[in-house]
């Protein structure tokens, strides 16, 4: 009884002793993943989360987001399968920005900070950018390519005056 009863204590001295998640080592790698590639200059959110000055006065705003699975936005039901896109934030995840936000929003050391991340500015759609040649416009009236294929020749509608 006396070696749990230490055990426990043992325990709460490492949770009480263990540091606030800083920008840098903690907080920085989940934005990267799931946040700058929205939160960034040019694209559809609103503030950039690519620098800590840029990102330390949201840090409440991002709590409370990220505590009402308001950001980042995913509407997809998860009871239906798993999707390669998906952008939901894990529990850890969730957990590591609330406790930098209720931390204080720490900096840390920049030398704790992951590689940037390297963002096409002109590759703003996944599924052009996989495609092997591009989509042909046709300005034509009727496809050329359906005459080739069944040798019939199109007519052109009849454009007459209503009697």
């Amino acid at each position: 009884m006396l070696k749990l009863i230490f055990s426990l204590g043992l325990t709460g001295v490492a949770v009480l002793a263990a540091p606030a998640p800083t920008y840098y080592k903690d907080a920085l790698p989940v934005l990267q993943k799931n946040c700058q590639g929205c939160h960034r200059p040019g694209e559809a959110a609103p503030m950039s989360f690519l620098t800590f000055e840029q990102t330390r006065p949201w840090a409440k705003g991002i709590r409370a987001a990220v505590l009402t699975k308001k950001m980042p936005p995913w509407f997809a039901d998860a009871h239906y399968g798993k999707f390669t896109n998906d952008r939901s934030l894990s529990q850890k995840e969730i957990d590591t920005l609330v406790e930098w936000a209720d931390g204080g929003a720490m900096e840390g050391k920049p030398d704790d900070a992951p590689k940037p991340v390297v963002r096409c500015s002109r590759c703003r759609w996944t599924l052009m950018s996989r495609r092997r040649e591009p989509l042909s416009i046709s300005t034509s009236f009727y496809p050329p390519t359906l005459q080739k294929i069944s040798g019939y020749r199109w007519r052109k509608p009849v454009q007459g005056t209503a009697s």
